[in-house]
């Protein structure tokens, strides 16, 4: 694996983790409750919230059931997001859309 994918799929994951906390705490869920609700352990959840596992999808998958939203809801830059990260020229740099796999763009 290079140096860069390394560094895009350490962004990737650390954005991940912060989307999953803004929703949990949307919720009202502490780590534990929400990974109680998902089959976690609080541990494994609180490594994906920081950004330090690298989720399946399925896992992915029980979480978003969990918080009641959709894949795209978790996924996807809200209108927040974008609003805070927007460039001089308007552009939106969100890092799960930024990160490649070969020649291939998420």
């Amino acid at each position: 694996m290079n140096d860069l994918f390394k560094e895009n799929e350490l962004e990737v994951l650390h954005e991940i983790g912060k989307r999953l906390k803004s929703f949990r705490k949307s919720c009202g869920f502490t780590q534990e409750m929400l990974a109680s609700k998902a089959g976690f352990s609080r541990s494994y959840y609180s490594d994906i919230e920081t950004g330090k596992r690298n989720i399946s999808i399925l896992n992915l998958c029980k979480l978003t059931i969990a918080l009641d939203i959709s894949l795209s809801d978790l996924l996807l830059p809200t209108k927040e997001y974008a609003a805070q990260n927007e460039l001089e020229k308007g552009h939106v740099i969100d890092p799960l859309k930024q990160a490649s796999v070969g020649n291939i763009l998420l």
